[in-house]
């Protein structure tokens, strides 16, 4: 705990801050994480649907 906290008000700050970033970058990596699942998945459909084309064609 910092040592600028020198009473009880201070400590509750100090947490509810913590608890606020805690709230705003937990969503946001699991957001991103979610996303570039998305973007692997969608590159692999797109990938896939490509060499069903080609095959086709070359029929």
């Amino acid at each position: 705990m910092p040592n600028g906290l020198r009473s009880i008000r201070d400590v509750l700050n100090f947490y509810t801050f913590l608890l606020a970033a805690a709230m705003i970058i937990f969503p946001v990596l699991i957001g991103v994480y979610d996303l570039q699942m998305a973007w692997r998945t969608i590159d692999r459909d797109l990938s896939y649907a490509l060499d069903m084309q080609s095959t086709d064609l070359q029929r």
